[in-house]
């Protein structure tokens, strides 16, 4: 899995309503609101390539 795949698949998890509640607790744009549970499945997917993840 390639970093672009990897951004293809935050898109599509991505939730208005977790992004909201991230911003509220001090995060700032740009990011997408995806739940945890969402990016674990990611991270099943990619197992944890340091060199996927460092451009990140």
């Amino acid at each position: 899995m390639d970093l672009k795949k990897v951004l293809n698949e935050l898109e599509e998890y991505a939730d208005e309503r977790t992004k909201n509640t991230h911003i509220k607790h001090g995060a700032k744009e740009p990011l997408y609101g995806v739940k945890v549970g969402d990016l674990k499945k990611i991270l099943k997917k990619i197992k944890l390539s340091v060199l996927l993840l460092q451009p990140l």
